[in-house]
């Protein structure tokens, strides 16, 4: 009986492991978030106060937010480049078209699947 449960739970563990995802390193960090956020909530007041001051203070988020992920996204690509433009000064050839063709290529998220008791793949919603 213990043995069917121990068994059970470790084939249960199996089928719900979490797959490892790599991690996107991307511009977007906790700065951009808490901008964002903070942009959110100057809009809120602002639709329900309705003042001057809170559209005010409401534009001001949002020119902010706009400049801050601007500068994360410009700084981000710049730091790609670069990384790119000394993998051809160090004459490393194939981590410089790798580089390129992944660029090329953009940011796909990939999809997850689990694998059911029978066999089967399923979808992760």
């Amino acid at each position: 009986m213990v043995k069917n449960v121990e068994e059970a739970i470790l084939l249960a563990a199996k089928i719900l492991q979490e797959p490892q995802r790599k991690k996107y390193e991307g511009w977007f960090d906790e700065e951009c978030k808490r901008v964002l956020e903070e942009r959110a909530k100057m809009k809120l007041k602002m639709v329900t106060k309705s003042s001057e001051r809170c559209k005010e203070a409401y534009q001001e988020s949002r020119r902010k937010a706009k400049q801050t992920c601007r500068k994360k996204k410009r700084e981000f690509f710049e730091a790609k480049l670069e990384k790119i433009e000394n993998s051809f000064k160090d004459k490393d050839i194939r981590k410089f078209y790798k580089e390129i063709t992944s660029e090329r290529r953009g940011y796909h998220g990939g999809t997850v699947f689990i694998e059911g008791s029978d066999g089967t793949l399923n979808k992760e919603k």
